[in-house]
């Protein structure tokens, strides 16, 4: 397994339908915040649409798409120890904050994504185009996305210091390289 990670500036149609279609039950799952009257239809354009927001990023496994993400740059990320501003006040600087993202299947399955390789080519495609310190990805507390980062983390597999600031119904995941 090679993945590779690029910038790019359109999602081809083909990719989408097949990275969304291997996302679906995970997105419908609680993954990703929809409006609470979309049908699916209407999700599957609004997932479009924010993927076509900010910088737009393909994954590749060798030449398999498995990865459509966009996200953007944020100078500063500060939260206060357990949401109370009488307490201590952790601060991150120039991170990239992942916004939306839908994942392939690879052989049936998405345990790729919990992998050294996974990490390391999203850490050097991070450092090397957008020369960030580190990244950020905020996710519904106890769905799959958060469920398969917390456990990559606890295998050992991601790059950089870990924290997390866990605030309501979100878990703010983030490394610093």
């Amino acid at each position: 397994m090679t993945i590779t990670v690029e910038t790019i500036s359109e999602l081809d149609d083909d990719i989408f339908n097949s990275l969304y279609a291997d996302s679906v039950d995970d997105l419908g799952a609680g993954s990703m915040w929809f409006p609470d009257d979309y049908n699916a239809d209407e999700k599957k354009a609004y997932t479009k649409t924010k993927l076509n927001e900010d910088i737009k990023v393909l994954f590749k496994d060798d030449t398999t798409p498995i990865i459509y993400a966009n996200g953007h740059i944020v100078s500063e990320y500060a939260y206060y120890l357990d949401g109370d501003y009488t307490k201590e006040k952790t601060t991150y600087t120039n991170l990239f904050y992942w916004t939306t993202a839908i994942m392939g299947n690879v052989d049936g399955n998405k345990n790729w994504v919990r992998t050294a390789e996974f990490f390391t080519a999203m850490k050097n495609y991070l450092v090397s185009q957008h020369s960030v310190d580190g990244m950020l990805i905020e996710a519904n507390k106890g769905k799959s996305l958060t469920v398969s980062f917390k456990q990559s983390q606890a295998n050992g597999v991601c790059q950089g210091t870990y924290s997390i600031n866990s605030d309501g119904e979100t878990d703010s995941l983030i490394w610093v390289y």
